[in-house]
């Protein structure tokens, strides 16, 4: 995360495609939100120091963005995405 406070894309679906599994480990420093399909904010889905998040089956269209929830922390998220065709 290069900028606090600030809403950062994690990955980025490519065009034509939907963004169809997910995995992501948040190192820290610091604690992070991260959503689905637009800006972050630090009201949605939590990623604490130290956690990982993973799921199959998704179908989003766009990115999943991230924002840090820790004030002044900067923390690395480092996600993996699986695409597949748009139905």
């Amino acid at each position: 995360m290069g900028v606090a406070a600030t809403a950062q894309a994690l990955v980025v679906v490519p065009a034509l495609k939907r963004g169809r599994t997910l995995s992501i480990v948040n190192e820290g420093p610091g604690d992070a939100a991260i959503k689905f399909d637009g800006p972050a904010t630090v009201t949605d889905v939590l990623l604490k120091e130290g956690d990982a998040f993973s799921n199959d089956n998704l179908d989003f269209a766009t990115n999943v963005s991230f924002i840090n929830v820790t004030l002044a922390a900067l923390p690395r998220l480092r996600g993996m995405l699986g695409s597949g065709a748009a139905s």
